[in-house]
Order: C-alpha cells, then structure tokens, then sequence
C-alpha cells in the first residue's frame, strides 16, 4: 500500500502542474469514446432506462461529460487541479478525487463506465484491482469502455512518457489476461477487444 501511495503521490503532483499543458493538448474527442457514447445512447432509448448513471474514471477536466448531459454522471480524477476545473466546467456533475483501486461508490450503482489511458499507469496487480473494482460498481447489463497505452509515441504523450514505466505499457495479451477470470466465470462478455492508435481497448459487459 505504501509503493502504492507514493506513486499516486508522484502521478498527482506531475498532472497537477501540469493541468494547463494537458488540457491544451486533450480538448478533442477521442472517436472511439463518442462511437461508445452514442452506443450507451441507442441502449438507454431502445431499453427505456430512465435515469442512466456513468462514470468516467480519470475524468481530468471533464471533456466527456459535455457528451453526457442526459445522464447522471460523475467523474473521478487522481489530480485536484483536474477535478477543480472540471467541475468549474461541470457543476451539476459529481465529480471528486480519488484512486481506481478504491472507488467510493456503492456497489452496482452505474450503467455505463468509461476509463481511457489510466489503466497503463498501473502494474497488473492494481491492475487486476482496478477491473474488480469496475465490476463492482457496474449494474447487471452495463457497460465499460477501458483503454491503456502501448505505446507511448504518440505525441499526446511525449510530455508524460517518464512517467510511464515501460513495463506498465499493455500488451494486448497481457490485457487480455486481466479479464479471463471473469469471462470463465461468465461474469462479464468481451464486446469488443481490438488495438488503435497506441492503445488496447475493451468494451465488456457485466452479465446478471
């Protein structure tokens, strides 16, 4: 728990001071988050599901929740100077700071999580706490989109890469690994699972 401290300790301070340089460089949106939201839309018409919860899981300022208006949305973020101009941005959203590997929610509380390159910062025990965590939160038929870095040459993150560890960064097997516990069990169904512009992603949805 301590190494686990200290290194949120270091993410939090570098994001921190650097929240004016990250929000300049990630104020568009990512395709395959809006292509997830408008399929987190077609199921909440077509299931009439009425007050619809999400979650994004490292919301930093909060970009996504502009997307998100019609639902009940709340956002965690391990940087403060994030979260404060996120909720400046989005009042009526519930947004704090807080780590993955504890999320303070009740249990099965939301339909649809969203978390995009958080995961990489983790090594695969917390790792394997944070997918656990995510299960616990989510409803019965909701939700999740999470992607990670593999690489980090994209220049989006050329300002972050010695934070990066490279052992962290997934492999798409390694990645895949993560959730096999669950779907052996039949706990959760992989949706989708593919590899795009340095990054794993997986959409799973959590079964009854």
């Amino acid at each position: 728990m301590e190494l686990i401290k200290a290194k949120d300790i270091l993410i939090k301070d570098f994001y921190n001071k650097n929240a004016k340089k990250y929000i300049n460089l990630r104020n568009h949106y990512w395709s395959k988050v809006r292509k997830f939201i408008n399929l987190m839309d077609e199921i909440v018409l077509h299931q009439n599901i009425s007050n619809p919860t999400f979650l994004d899981l490292g919301c930093a300022h909060g970009k996504y929740f502009y997307l998100t208006k019609n639902y009940e949305s709340y956002g965690l973020d391990i940087s403060d100077v994030l979260v404060s101009k996120a909720t400046e941005l989005h009042p009526e959203t519930n947004i704090m700071v807080g780590s993955v590997l504890h999320l303070p929610y009740e249990n099965i509380k939301f339909n649809f999580v969203l978390s995009v390159s958080v995961i990489h910062y983790l090594d695969y025990l917390e790792q394997e706490i944070m997918i656990k965590e995510i299960i616990r939160v989510l409803k019965a038929e909701g939700l999740c989109f999470i992607s990670g870095l593999t690489s980090i040459s994209t220049s989006h993150y050329n300002i972050f890469k010695d934070k990066l560890e490279t052992n962290n960064l997934l492999e798409q097997d390694t990645f895949e690994k993560l959730f096999n516990p669950y779907i052996n069990t039949g706990v959760i169904t992989i949706l989708q699972n593919y590899s795009v512009e340095n990054s794993s992603v997986v959409i799973f949805r959590k079964n009854n």
